[in-house]
């Protein structure tokens, strides 16, 4: 695998601010914020699945299957309880995130459908994916950049890609199905709802 791609640290610039204006409309009331961190997929799922890695909870070949984007392994970035994973590529605009995002609840949740639709004219609700779910799309540097959120029992998921919608909605079906099989026992029938649309990472069309 190229160089390039371990030396990846941080989130794709266009990435950025679609991920400021979801997460900080969802906060919840933590005060503090951590200081972030940057590595490879060695970080704890938010909510504490285990001790499961929260960015090698899908692996870059899934992504590349899902998205049709060649991509690296996940670089993590830490802070507070949001870890964004960064699926790299040798064009960072083809780059694929990741983010979980701990402690969201509903009503925060839909803060935070709102303030995306405000800033980018349109969050279109979406079935079959987790509680809640939603997508958007932007402009950014001659690329349409497409974005689906969804909610999990108190984790919001969001996945931002340069792919088509529907194979970003693709890549949340497997990330969703990866995430349940990972929670502890119980958890997907007490806080979360299964999703309808075959979440297996392994299924291919």
């Amino acid at each position: 695998m190229s160089d390039r791609f371990a030396r990846v640290s941080s989130v794709a610039p266009w990435g950025v601010a679609m991920l400021a204006v979801v997460a900080l409309a969802a906060c919840t009331s933590s005060a503090g914020t951590a200081p972030a961190t940057n590595h490879t997929a060695s970080t704890s799922a938010p909510g504490g699945a285990d001790d499961t890695s929260a960015c090698s909870l899908v692996g870059p070949q899934q992504v590349q299957a899902m998205t049709g984007l060649s991509v690296g392994t996940p670089v993590a970035q830490d802070r507070h309880a949001t870890t964004t994973c960064t699926y790299p590529a040798a064009d960072s605009a083809d780059s694929v995130i990741v983010e979980y995002q701990a402690g969201v609840s509903p009503t925060a949740f839909a803060n935070g459908q709102q303030s995306f639709e405000l800033k980018y004219g349109q969050a279109i609700a979406i079935s079959g994916l987790g509680q809640q779910a939603y997508t958007g799309s932007a402009q950014s540097g001659g690329h349409t950049i497409n974005t689906v959120v969804t909610l999990v029992g108190s984790t919001q998921i969001v996945i931002i890609s340069s792919a088509s919608q529907s194979r970003v909605e693709r890549l949340a079906e497997v990330v969703l199905g990866a995430l349940y099989a990972r929670s502890p026992r119980g958890e997907s029938s007490s806080s979360a709802t299964s999703p309808t649309t075959n979440p297996a990472p392994s299924s291919t069309e």
